[in-house]
């Protein structure tokens, strides 16, 4: 550690000036800053320690020269007008004229709630220290004189801004117009503040310094304020102790509410529990029977919602959670969730901070429940739902009786990603029971693993459904009685008085009847298909029925005698007169050319309002949702209609009201408008030209032969598809399903930021995703794509060749392989 004479002398000047190192520095102990010092590490603060570092002669020689320095800036700053001005502060009396000086304190905190003179002495009160704050030199520009009433209107301030357009400034005499000062303490200090004024008939007054802004910014009092202001600090702080009571009063009404709320919870299952505080309190225990008895009441909690489900505890002593809680199959995570409460048995809760690498404990509320069921060990409960090799099995055979060809295994035995078609994608999902969005996230390419992991989690495999556990002496006869009354869903739904869905057909089989309608319907109302009877046929996709129970009962539900087969079906639908009562979903969605256009209408304000909900549907790459209000400055047509429509916001509202068809046609022509249109600096100008651009797309379609203006629609939107990233060149679509292929597997044009992904196998049923994005100046590597949200984490870097970024991507994460690429 090393230190020149002119530095230690500049250091001791910065010591002298300031009241606590001056202090610290006189001090009789030897003190030094250990790392970061001014002068490296060990750096000597006291004298003691900078007799020790630099020696007594050389430490008493920077200290004279330090006093000098000191007694030269003084006598310059004596010499400034700053200092006149002072002084002329100090022999003040009374209120100050025009072009006089006072003392004055203030906040430093901005005046804009609109109460002036009262928000300021409340900041003083309540926010700052103003008896440690160094005065603030004020002068006066204009006086301003008020009624005693007005002087203590909280609007007032405001009012004279706007009133005397009141500016406000601050003001050196002693720096040049030229002068650079804001590095420069010395030159700094000799600015002051100019304002105007306010004066009470009393004496009393304020400055105001606006700062140019139209209220009053900044407010200054004189530092005789505690005296001078006495009655509006005091209403000042009635209204503090006022308001804090009301919330303390509130506080205690919710907190006996949250706690009315937490005993509720608890009375359902305290018949359930063991009193483990008292085993504790005896002492007679062992710390095994203690685990064991916490651990039953974690299991009777959880079988008493569950009851046929096995699960299994286990202590776990370490950071996070006490114990371990899992299941396989059974109830699905939120269904567990829903009809149990383990929180109550936690105490206390980790948590991690992943910002800055810390933790902290989360204590609860109310405790009581915890510590009767848990005693001294109330920690948190980790909850995990296993997946059985048997329910994994299912649903992988249920996936390949649906779409053979994704039965395809690497080396290692995990089945390969495959690439779903629209028409295979409904399939596998209607075998699996669920959403085509549930289990094709990313896109329609994936692997049969992955699909079968995310039915599953959709998934219960709980049997029965229990009323709520509120009798504490439920035995083996009750149990059996509720499954007996409950072991029946499929007789008590047959026996529904509803009529068949709209868009549901019965037609005749060559082994009985068969209920036939679109993917979405038929989906939507499996439950009750198949509680008349029906069961889903693999091979044949439909729900029949063979059996003349089964048959007699959906005829009844149709209310037919005799059933039509599949094409008199067909016919009969396109040969029906309008009186008829059985639309089919074509019928429901055809529409004269006004009711286009106002479809059209409708799909594009969803598009753009509801662009944050559109994206859940996997469909839409749209930009970002706006409010309805601003959206009207542009298209008020479009916002006029889509509120007379119900205010749809994505894609399967408006595929409802206007069929799939008119829906994909306008969500298409709105992604090409997007594509085409310039980036403007006002938002509301590039809006203005995707509304035109979509209008001119869309007035292509509305002629008098509605199939083929889709098609001219369709070619000519093609044309423009490419440049915006959704098909190639070399592989034009014809059809609106080649169309949603190309997007679903990523295709895009040369030109158009493309991406690579990549998933790695971390055990039996989980996956990640990683991914390796086209940017402007080369390529980027993500990992751990979220696929909700397609967010990843990346290093930031950008990489010159796909080659580099591929070695970074398998280095980093080994075993990733390639599962989607874009077209060449």
């Amino acid at each position: 550690m090393k230190a020149t004479l002119n530095e230690i002398v500049e250091n001791l000047v910065k010591v002298f000036t300031d009241k606590a190192e001056s202090a610290q520095y006189y001090s009789d102990n030897e003190q030094y800053i250990c790392l970061c010092g001014w002068c490296g590490t060990m750096s000597p603060v006291s004298r003691p320690a900078y007799y020790k570092t630099f020696g007594k002669d050389t430490t008493e020689s920077a200290e004279a020269k330090a006093r000098e320095i000191i007694a030269e800036k003084e006598a310059a700053r004596k010499r400034t007008k700053y200092a006149e001005h002072a002084q002329e502060a100090d022999r003040l009396e009374g209120v100050p004229a025009v072009g006089g000086f006072f003392w004055a304190d203030n906040s430093g905190l901005k005046c804009d709630g609109g109460r002036g003179l009262f928000e300021e002495l409340h900041a003083l009160n309540y926010y700052t220290d103003a008896q440690n704050t160094p005065a603030r030199l004020c002068c006066v520009e204009q006086i301003i004189n008020v009624s005693e009433a007005d002087f203590v209107r909280p609007g007032l301030a405001d009012e004279l801004v706007t009133r005397h357009n009141l500016q406000g400034f601050s003001r050196s005499e002693d720096v040049d117009e030229g002068d650079t000062y804001y590095n420069d303490p010395e030159k700094l200090g000799t600015f002051y503040t100019v304002g105007a004024l306010v004066v009470s008939p009393s004496g009393k007054y304020y400055l105001i310094d606006s700062e140019g802004y139209n209220y009053a910014r900044y407010i200054y009092v004189p530092i005789e304020w505690p005296v001078m202001l006495v009655d509006e600090v005091a209403s000042v702080k009635a209204e503090e102790e006022a308001r804090k009571a009301e919330e303390a009063r509130k506080e205690a009404e919710a907190k006996a509410q949250r706690l009315a709320q937490y005993r509720a919870r608890c009375a359902k299952w305290l018949p359930f529990m063991r009193n483990v505080e008292k085993m504790e309190q005896e002492g007679k225990a062992t710390a095994r029977k203690l685990d064991n008895a916490r651990k039953a009441n974690i299991l009777a909690m959880c079988a008493a919602a569950f009851p046929g489900v096995k699960f299994s505890v286990s202590v776990r002593r370490g950071w996070g959670a006490d114990f371990d809680l899992k299941w396989t199959d059974g109830p699905t995570v939120e269904e567990f969730e829903a009809k149990t409460d383990l929180s109550l048995f936690c105490r206390s809760r980790d948590t991690f901070n992943g910002w800055d690498d810390s933790t902290d404990v989360i204590f609860s509320e109310f405790c009581e429940f915890a510590d009767l069921t848990m005693g001294r060990n109330g920690g948190d409960i980790k909850t995990s739902r296993e997946m059985s090799d048997e329910a994994r099995a299912a649903l992988l055979a249920d996936i390949f009786a649906a779409v053979p060809a994704a039965d395809s295994r690497d080396k290692y035995g995990y089945t390969k990603p495959y690439t779903y078609t629209d028409k295979e994608a409904e399939a596998v999902a209607a075998a699996l029971g669920v959403d085509v969005f549930d289990i094709l996230i990313q896109g329609y390419a994936e692997t049969a693993d992955t699909i079968a992991r995310r039915a599953w989690d959709k998934r219960s495999y709980t049997k029965t459904t229990t009323p709520e556990p509120t009798d504490p002496t439920r035995g083996k006869a009750q149990t059996k009685a509720t499954e007996h009354t409950e072991a029946a869903p499929v007789q008590d739904a047959a026996q529904t008085d509803e009529a068949p869905a709209e868009g549901l057909q019965l037609v005749a089989t060559a082994e009985g009847v068969a209920v036939i309608g679109d993917s979405r319907t038929t989906y939507r109302n499996r439950k009750a298909i198949k509680a008349h009877g029906a069961t889903w046929n693999k091979t044949a996709q439909q729900w029949q029925a063979s059996a003349p129970e089964a048959v007699a009962r959906l005829r009844e539900w149709f209310g037919v005698s005799v059933t039509p087969n599949a094409e008199e079906a067909d016919t009969a639908n396109e040969s029906e007169q309008p009186g008829s009562t059985a639309p089919t979903a074509e019928q429901e969605h055809a529409h004269t050319e006004s009711d286009r256009k106002k479809a059209f209408f409708v799909i594009f304000a969803a598009c753009e309002i509801g662009a944050t909900e559109w994206n859940k549907s996997g469909l839409y790459t749209g930009g970002t949702a706006e409010d309805w209000k601003d959206l009207e400055a542009v298209a008020p047509e479009a916002v006029t209609a889509w509120k007379e429509a119900g205010q749809p916001l994505n894609r399967n509202e408006c595929a409802r009201l206007y069929g799939e068809e008119l829906t994909k046609e306008a969500a298409d022509a709105h992604t090409v408008a997007r594509h085409r249109a310039t980036y403007c600096e006002d938002w509301r100008d590039e809006l203005r030209e995707i509304w035109a651009i979509y209008q001119a797309l869309t007035a292509t379609a509305q002629t008098s032969d509605s199939t083929a203006a889709s098609t001219a629609a369709t070619t000519a939107a093609d044309a423009t598809l490419c440049e915006a990233g959704e098909i190639t060149a070399t592989a034009p679509t014809d059809t609106a399903e080649d169309f949603g292929r190309l997007t679903q597997a990523g295709e895009q044009p040369e030109g158009c930021g493309k991406v690579w992904q990549f998933e790695r196998c971390t055990d039996a049923n989980g996956h990640e995703l990683h991914e390796i994005r086209r940017v402007p100046s080369g390529f980027m590597v993500f990992f751990n794509v979220c696929e909700a949200t397609g967010g990843g984490c990346s290093p930031m870097v950008v990489y010159p060749t796909y080659c580099e970024a591929l070695e970074v991507l398998t280095h980093c994460r080994p075993g990733a392989q390639l599962i989607a690429q874009p077209a060449a």
